[in-house]
């Protein structure tokens, strides 16, 4: 064995309508073979839906696993106050990685590498309830982490990186910019054809997907498509795909009802979501703040166009190929819908597919390798 690395496994059992850090993780250890990783839990149960994932991971023979002897209570305080004393690695590890969050072993001398997505709590864009506390002490953890020498951050974005530099006065880790990708069964040729996805095949209509949040802006979203209907008689339909937040749902739901126009469907199996995306007009994303933006990417891999917000990481992300708006106006978000009805697929999908392939899970545990020998 070469290394020893130890891996904070808590995160991996967060359920997200897409979360690159379990593909990443694996393809991780597939690379490193001869490496041992040894992934730290608390006891606590993990969602059915991740059962296979986590079959997997355990069943590499590079991968052991191991249990923290706090509850997770108490795990959790220590990980809020960033103490991390209830982590029981030694000098006998090499490399300590949380491959989702910032957090720093103290105790552990050898090379230490940590997460982070955004600063959405810090803008006040994050959906989560206790809001302000959670504020003060993402402000206070992620102050003490960026002062740290021996700690290397990896971040999904460039705007990201420089989000943590614009806010903090004292940045002293080293910021590495790996961008996220997207799940494998967004490149390969396979499709679903039932009753659902049959009933849209032949039918025009704008697509979102994911969680619907405040920062996410629907709101602004559908009344400009309310408008634009009322405007136009030949507007396709308006497909929303995934879940409403609870502080959402008095807001959004009265909106999407009174539109016969407007489809909204739960979270759908992948290869479902993924043959409505490749036979829908476009994507609408109105996002106030993404640290990278999986659903532009995840469009562009079926050589379908998208209209974004122009702020946060999206036009980075999107990278000059998609129309671009104000999240504010709702003028520019009637314009992008329109601009979508005026795509060529035949000219322009190799271009957009061609573009996302960069974003694999493969390509990003490549990153992730080159950093680790980098600090070893």
């Amino acid at each position: 064995t070469k290394m020893k690395i130890a891996i904070s496994g808590d995160c991996l059992s967060v359920f997200t309508s897409a979360y690159p850090v379990r593909g990443m993780l694996l393809e991780l250890i597939k690379q490193r073979q001869d490496d041992l990783f040894i992934i730290f839990y608390t006891q606590r149960p993990r969602p059915k839906m991740l059962k296979s994932f986590f079959e997997q991971l355990h069943a590499l023979p590079n991968v052991k696993t191991r249990y923290f002897k706090w509850n997770r209570y108490v795990v959790g305080l220590q990980r809020f106050l960033t103490l991390s004393n209830y982590f029981p690695i030694d000098n006998s590890y090499d490399i300590f990685i949380n491959p989702s969050y910032l957090e720093y072993v103290r105790a552990f001398k050898g090379v230490q590498i940590a997460n982070i997505t955004d600063l959405s709590i810090l803008h006040s864009q994050a959906s989560i309830p206790h809001a302000k506390i959670w504020k003060l002490q993402n402000k206070f953890a992620k102050s003490f982490y960026f002062r740290l020498k021996d700690l290397n951050v990896v971040s999904i974005s460039e705007y990201t990186k420089q989000d943590i530099h614009r806010y903090f006065k004292r940045v002293n880790t080293r910021i590495n910019v790996i961008y996220n990708g997207i799940d494998d069964f967004w490149f390969d040729n396979h499709y679903i054809e039932n009753s659902l996805t049959n009933q849209y095949q032949n039918r025009a209509y704008f697509i979102w997907w994911g969680f619907m949040s405040r920062r996410k802006n629907l709101i602004n979203m559908l009344l400009a498509y309310e408008e634009l209907v009322k405007e136009k008689c030949e507007v396709p339909d308006m497909l929303i795909i995934g879940n409403i937040a609870e502080h959402l749902k008095k807001e959004i739901t009265p909106l999407m009802e009174r539109n016969a126009k407007i489809i909204h469907l739960p979270f759908q199996e992948e290869y479902v979501l993924k043959t409505l995306v490749k036979n829908s007009k476009g994507l609408i994303f109105p996002s106030f703040y993404e640290g990278f933006g999986l659903p532009v990417i995840e469009a562009y891999s079926q050589g379908v166009p998208v209209a974004c917000s122009n702020v946060t990481s999206l036009p980075e992300i999107a990278n000059g190929f998609s129309f671009l708006f104000d999240p504010n106006n709702r003028i520019e978000i009637k314009e992008a819908f329109l601009h979508l009805l005026n795509f060529n697929k035949e000219s322009n999908s190799p271009l957009l597919i061609q573009y996302a392939r960069q974003f694999t899970y493969k390509k990003a545990a490549e990153a992730y390798n080159k950093l680790i020998n980098k600090m070893v």
